[in-house]
């Protein structure tokens, strides 16, 4: 999108300096500057783009996944884990509601 933009800008402002050589007052000199100025933006925007493209290849090639164990083995040990804080500790399990009656009103 940025290269878009940049090559959008620089024809705008090729029609600008061709339409302000054609003719005298058709394109004023501020007009010109102003498309001048944004070309410059949106080679800074395209630069920009890049930097942040190339931050995150380089974020992701550091990236590794890894799993302590497998889903088909973690699945019996996880369900008696359950089972287990279900009966001892219900406050705590992370897979049932609180007791809402026991938290304070505000």
């Amino acid at each position: 999108m940025q290269e878009t933009n940049l090559k959008l800008a620089r024809v705008t402002l090729a029609r600008a300096q061709d339409a302000s050589r054609r003719g005298f007052g058709v394109i004023s000199p501020l007009e010109i500057d102003q498309n001048r100025a944004q070309v410059d933006q949106c080679a800074a925007n395209l630069e920009l783009a890049q930097a942040n493209l190339a931050s995150a290849q380089i974020n992701y090639d550091f990236t590794e996944v890894r799993a302590p164990i497998t889903a088909a083995s973690a699945a019996p040990r996880r369900c008696q884990e359950r089972r287990r804080r279900r009966y001892h500790f219900p406050d705590h399990d992370r897979f049932h509601r609180p007791d809402l009656r026991l938290l304070p009103r505000r």
